[in-house]
């Protein structure tokens, strides 16, 4: 079944229903009507391994990431969005980079990606650029919601992987999103997945490559661009067929366009440490 997008704010994306206001390919003009696009510590940047100091943080605490879950993807006219129904459990993560004794809940996962498989992220680590970018958005659950967590710079934790293409792998668990691509085509449809798996997204959360993450400070990569992330970005990529991703590029931005190259440009460090853990399984718990 298709639905239609409900017309709504949302501030993580920037996106009002009465103005649409912004686009990738004015990106040089969001700091006009939103200021924090122009500040200093904002997302994404270019990660060098060379650079990047070492640090141990315990290990990551994920709840629920395993579940099935019946959740809506909605093409919003910049990404593919999935959000979960409002009395789905929540995911959650805790420990690793994240404040102490706080906990963060999962709000929306979004991808990036590019009209060819030679781009799409919006991190570049080394020089490279993957084909896809997926992020996972949590909020502190010390904030009432999303939109409260944002104007605090720890109200959100974005948990990133990456996709490369590999003609002889695929990840299965990105079959039921391949799918659902085809029924929303169109700017502003929707449609469900009821069998959705935020682990599987991921490649495995509780994999030994996940112990490896780079997180530094930064800023939501859409318009209000809000400077209150905390970046955990897993570098090993995540493989997938090339064939699953052919569906993304079907999508139709508000023009009637094709949506593709839907990445910001890199911004500037302006003196930001990036951080790498290199140890600690994360706890994989769903109960």
């Amino acid at each position: 079944m298709v639905l239609k997008f409900s017309k709504y704010c949302s501030i993580l994306l920037g996106i009002c229903a009465l103005t649409h206001a912004w686009t990738y390919s004015e990106q040089d003009q969001w700091p006009e009507e939103f200021p924090k696009c122009g500040s200093n510590h904002q997302s994404p940047i270019a990660i060098s391994s060379m650079e990047a100091d070492n640090k141990t943080y315990p290990r990551i605490d994920y709840e629920y990431y395993g579940n099935a879950l019946e959740v809506t993807i909605t093409n919003n006219g910049h990404t593919a969005l999935i959000k979960l129904s409002n009395n789905a459990v929540k995911p959650r993560i805790s420990r690793g980079p994240l404040p102490a004794n706080e906990t963060y809940e999962f709000d929306s996962l979004l991808f990036h990606w590019g009209a060819n498989n030679s781009l799409g992220s919006e991190h570049v680590l080394n020089d490279h650029r993957f084909s896809v970018e997926v992020q996972a958005v949590h909020y502190n659950t010390k904030y009432k919601n999303f939109d409260e967590a944002i104007q605090h710079s720890d109200g959100v934790a974005i948990l990133t992987a990456f996709y490369q293409t590999n003609p002889f792998q695929r990840l299965t668990a990105l079959n039921d999103v391949t799918n659902a691509l085809f029924s929303i085509v169109e700017y502003e449809s929707s449609t469900k997945i009821s069998d959705f798996k935020l682990s599987g997204i991921y490649g495995g959360i509780d994999k030994p490559s996940k112990s490896v993450y780079y997180t530094y400070a930064g800023s939501l990569t859409t318009p209000p661009c809000s400077e209150t992330v905390t970046w955990i970005i897993f570098p090993i990529a995540v493989f997938v067929a090339p064939y699953q991703l052919k569906p993304f590029r079907m999508l139709m931005d508000k023009n009637g366009e094709e949506l593709v190259n839907n990445f910001r440009k890199l911004q500037d460090l302006n003196g930001r440490k990036i951080l790498i853990n290199r140890s600690g399984y994360g706890i994989y718990r769903n109960v």
